[in-house]
């Protein structure tokens, strides 16, 4: 009975407590990227490496949703996979343990030998009726499988006694031919006429080869026992009816890439014109989509398939109109920042990601503004104003000016921190450098002036209540712009004590009182006369940490998080800092991190933190506090069928002040009069 009693007790002892603050809600998603798509027996498969468990996944495409394929020969043998090739019942697959061929659709597989020091990643594959055949990616070279010996063989032309050493960039089949293909080479090679390129032909499966087409154009490859279409780079399509004796051309102003049988039709995907198709077996071609494609288009289920800018996975109906991300999702992803805009949060992140929303707090998010198609880079902030909407990435800004239906891209040099709206101008700073936009974003000049130089490190400028500007320079003090940034001023020299060289993060301001944070070291700077002078606040717990996010509430309640050495976790003080209280002894955490919680903003009554760094990539958790629950009182606010009704000062002495009644909406859901129903204290309809 003891024993048993005590290992009850262990194991009450060890399960996590639950949380009496943090409420765990749901994340936005990242699409996920993938390295590969391609098909076996009819299935699409994806291939992707989970940087977090060093592992390569296959996913497969099963009734409408992404399933990983723990179960499937690909996953079990194979991992990271390269490349797939399928005829009927043979099977050829590159992985990262080499090469492997199947003879009864997947079932078994066999490792081809490696003697010619093929590796595992190669060109192309093609299954004729009778053999293998390989480009190799070092040398572009052509070898067939030798079945007695189950090894490569560098692939020769028994009449000329020669090997076919010709750079190869591709090989097709039909029932009789084999045809491998050459782009033009810039240095010489074993057979000096095959520099220009062309096609070689074979009708005794690779023993002899006879060169036409000769092109050092030559892009891709397509062929059935009907006819045979070879691209150039310089927009041709060349057609043959005769296996290559005779040809015509025809001129699509862009360059083939793939090819796919599609039926009644074939489909190819092009640099310009995006998605074509034919449907007279390649005499004629009509765009279908311009969309950027970087893979072959793959079938299933009527829905088609393939890999779009960034790597990630599209679908599509046959006719390519609507063009969709597929839904092979992280449903949990990391939450770097939080932005709230008329309550309506929203999230930036992965460039995968785009721009999410949420209009209940967190309990659910859908896309906003999806992939911008030309950029690989995290969106680093968002900010809008009214119709003007502007993400900022890395070296690019993209602004709208119709609310995020539309975006156009300026490439930027410097590293900017932050954008701000003014009346008639957008402003863009950091440490090197800053400038400022008259035209919603389309050209830029750089702001350089006797007092505020292009040169000085800014970290924070802030937009006061009266509409002023503050600039806080990491080594040159602080400026001051009445008039919209056009001109500066000088408030201080330097900021005080200590904190000379401080980058301050964050700005606060309440009634008559400015606040300005710095994370590293921690401080918190006060001034009383509009910025002309500064003290900072005497906080004994700032001496017991090394890093640190807060917000503050008000003027006398901040909440604090903390990490590194010294203390770490989550803190409240309703006193300035004078005094605080631990807000969670056993805050929820998922993850192994070195940071387990990080407060990541307020907005309206409910304060939001996640686990993880903000730069982190991968699966994160996302959680939520009401103020109330810290022990703070806050206005009345009650929703109605997703618009937001705020009543100031609050309920229960309306009538002994004046009620000011502020309407907020989603930011997708545009608000007339007619949506408006206001009801007096009894419920009758005013």
């Amino acid at each position: 009975m003891k024993k048993i009693l005590f290992l009850i007790l262990v194991y009450i002892m060890s399960c996590p407590v639950q949380s009496q603050v943090w409420e765990q809600i749901s994340t936005p998603y990242d699409y996920i990227y993938v390295s590969l798509i391609t098909s076996m027996n009819d299935d699409i498969y994806v291939n992707r490496f989970d940087p977090k468990s060093e592992k390569s996944h296959n996913y497969k495409y099963h009734n409408n949703e992404w399933v990983r394929a723990e179960d499937d020969t690909l996953y079990e043998h194979f991992g990271t996979l390269y490349l797939i090739e399928q005829n009927a019942n043979k099977i050829l697959t590159s992985c990262r343990e080499g090469i492997f061929r199947s003879f009864d659709f997947g079932e078994n597989w066999v490792r081809i030998e490696d003697n010619k020091y093929l590796g595992s990643k190669v060109k192309d594959f093609e299954i004729s009726n009778y053999n293998y055949y390989v480009v190799s990616i070092a040398k572009n070279e052509l070898f067939k499988l030798n079945t007695d010996l189950n090894d490569w063989e560098l692939v020769k032309d028994v009449k000329k006694d020669t090997t076919l050493d010709l750079y190869i960039q591709g090989v097709e089949s039909n029932s009789t031919h084999i045809f491998a293909f050459q782009q033009k080479v810039n240095h010489p090679v074993v057979i000096t006429d095959t520099l220009e390129g062309g096609l070689y032909i074979s009708n005794d499966e690779g023993n002899s080869w006879e060169k036409t087409l000769v092109d050092s154009s030559l892009y891709s490859l397509y062929a059935n026992d009907d006819f045979l279409l070879v691209s150039t780079s310089f927009g041709n399509i060349m057609r043959s009816e005769d296996n290559g004796k005779t040809w015509t051309t025809l001129n699509i102003g862009a360059t083939v890439f793939d090819y796919f049988d599609d039926g009644d039709r074939i489909l190819a995907s092009s640099n310009i014109h995006g998605i074509i198709e034919s449907k007279d077996k390649g005499k004629s071609w009509q765009s279908l989509k311009q969309v950027p494609i970087q893979s072959k288009v793959y079938k299933k289920d009527n829905k088609y398939f393939f890999l779009g800018f960034g790597n990630l996975v599209y679908e599509t109906s046959s006719t390519f109109e609507e063009i969709n991300r597929t839904n092979l999702i992280f449903p949990n992803s990391r939450v770097s920042y939080l932005y709230s805009i008329n309550d309506t949060l929203l999230s930036v992140g992965s460039f995968n990601r785009g721009v999410q929303y949420s209009t209940d707090s967190g309990n659910s998010w859908n896309t906003y503004f999806p992939l911008f198609e030309n950029n690989v880079e995290a969106v680093s902030y968002l900010r809008k104003k009214d119709n003007q909407v502007y993400c900022k990435v890395p070296y690019a800004i993209y602004a709208s000016t119709d609310y995020g239906k539309t975006f156009v891209n300026n490439f930027l040099w410097g590293e900017y921190l932050d954008l701000l709206i003014l009346e008639d101008k957008i402003l863009l700073y950091g440490n090197k450098g800053h400038v400022i936009s008259k035209d919603y974003g389309k050209t830029f000049s750089m702001i350089d002036t006797t007092v505020l130089k292009n040169d000085y490190k800014l970290f924070k400028i802030a937009k006061t209540k009266n509409g002023d500007l503050l600039a806080f320079s990491q080594f040159d003090g602080v400026f001051k712009s009445t008039d919209n940034a056009d001109t500066w001023t000088k408030l201080v020299d330097s900021l005080p004590n200590d904190t000379t060289f401080l980058s301050i993060n964050d700005f606060y301001e309440f009634g008559e009182n400015y606040y300005a944070v710095n994370y590293l070291p921690p401080r918190i700077l006060k001034s009383t006369d509009e910025g002309k002078t500064w003290e900072s606040l005497e906080i004994e717990l700032f001496k017991e940490i090394q890093y640190f996010y807060l917000d503050m509430i008000d003027e006398n309640t901040i909440i604090l998080s903390s990490y590194g050495d010294g203390l770490k976790g989550i803190r409240i003080s309703t006193d300035q800092g004078k005094t605080w209280k631990q807000v969670d002894n056993q805050p929820p955490q998922n993850h192994d991190d070195p940071i387990p919680f990080r407060i990541i903003g307020s907005f309206g009554n409910y304060i939001y933190a996640t686990d993880g760094p903000p730069k982190f990539k991968g699966q994160g958790s996302l959680f939520r506090t009401s103020i109330e629950k810290l022990g703070k009182t806050t206005n009345i606010e009650s929703e109605i069928e997703r618009n937001y009704l705020y009543t100031y000062p609050p309920y229960p002495n309306p009538a002994k002040s004046e009620v000011k009644i502020l309407f907020y909406w989603d930011i997708n859901l545009p608000m007339s009069t007619d949506d408006i129903n206001i009801y007096d204290l009894s419920g009758k309809k005013v």
